[in-house]
């Protein structure tokens, strides 16, 4: 069965990374009449298994290529700051991922590398670091890229011209005509899953959730880890108010790509709604009834962190009556601890009562 020839492959690859550990060792100690005899063994034992040597040297090559992208072209310069020509030799790594990717010799296992980029990328730069996370973004970005350049390929040129002919019409805001050139990618390539997720999309632009949702669930099928379809099942189901199950698939769309934007905004929204609305609603009551109390406090912060804040207001220009003026709200997050501890700003709000009695409340997002 499928596992049996899996475990044979496994053993032929294995020995042929024993062949190729051997000779790497011989050639770093410059011992070449071992190297030469042993790269003899290692291209007769190649071509005694020619199928499944070409399925190692690609192997290696992703394996390569992987490394590549994470690690950069040397590790003399680890834990320092990634220069230009890092980053080009990354990004050229993460290009070669995708052409190996791509139909119609498409290969799973540089798909799963350019998925590990965008896992991983993030360990590239430390916090606090500019420079290292915009180059995160790139790497990330670029692995993002890359895996929709392949996911947009069936393998099938007219396939792929009524791909494209579809989403120009998306794009235009025809939805009906892209609904049916979708569905004509679909009947001519059924398990090409960027037909069933750009239909998707379409009926999701028509406000048609349910058959969103549908086409959405064929999609992953598919392809269990397509970031958008897994994002685009949470707008779905936000849309149909059923809160829950869309903050689930938003967190499934977050573990295959934690740097999706989108999904994280909408777990930041969904978060002030929970925590931080109940308390804007306590402070609105107060205000109106002109009492402070049942007002409680924020949850208490975590042991060793102190929290304050103070309220400045500035006349613009300067004079000390009438015209605006301008207030400054500053929160201090004071850490008492002996060790560290990290602190992170998801949202704030504010409720304004002016002196006709009118009361503004609203809230920003910080993250």
């Amino acid at each position: 069965g499928a596992g049996a020839a899996s475990a044979a492959a496994g053993a032929e690859f294995a020995e042929f990374d024993a062949f190729a550990a051997s000779l790497e060792l011989a050639e770093q100690t410059e011992d070449y009449t071992e190297a030469a005899r042993i790269r003899d063994q290692l291209q007769e034992a190649e071509a005694a298994r020619p199928m499944a040597a070409l399925m190692w040297r690609q192997l290696r090559r992703v394996r390569r290529e992987l490394d590549l992208a994470l690690n950069g072209p040397s590790s003399d310069a680890a834990g320092g700051p990634v220069g230009a020509e890092d980053v080009a030799a990354r990004l050229a790594a993460i290009n070669a991922l995708q052409q190996m990717a791509s139909p119609p010799s498409a290969s799973s296992e540089a798909e799963h590398a350019l998925h590990r980029v965008l896992r991983e990328a993030a360990a590239l730069g430390a916090e606090d670091d500019e420079e290292a996370e915009e180059v995160v973004e790139q790497i990330r970005g670029a692995a993002e890229d890359a895996l929709w350049a392949c996911w947009l390929k069936s393998g099938d040129e007219q396939v792929d011209d009524d791909l494209q002919r579809g989403l120009a019409l998306l794009e235009r805001d025809r939805l009906e005509e892209a609904m049916d050139a979708f569905t004509d990618v679909i009947r001519a390539a059924p398990d090409f899953a960027e037909g069933w997720n750009k239909r998707a999309t379409a009926h999701y632009m028509a406000k048609q959730y349910e058959r969103s949702i549908e086409d959405c669930k064929k999609v992953l099928e598919l392809n269990p880890r397509h970031f958008g379809c897994l994002s685009g099942l949470g707008m779905c189901h936000a849309a149909r108010g059923e809160d829950a199950e869309a903050m689930l698939w938003l967190r499934r769309a977050l573990r295959v790509h934690p740097g999706m934007s989108g999904p994280r905004n909408m777990l930041i929204s969904a978060a002030v709604q929970e925590r931080l609305v109940p308390y804007s609603e306590q402070v609105i009551k107060a205000l109106r009834l002109g009492s402070a109390e049942g007002i409680r406090d924020a949850d208490e912060p975590p042991e060793g962190l102190r929290c304050s804040w103070d309220i400045h207001r500035v006349r613009p220009d300067g004079s000390e009556v009438g015209g605006a003026c301008v207030y400054f709200l500053r929160v201090v997050v004071r850490n008492e601890a002996s060790a560290p501890c990290a602190v992170q700003s998801l949202a704030r709000f504010y409720v304004l009562k002016f002196a006709d009695g009118h009361i503004f409340p609203f809230s920003r997002n910080t993250e």
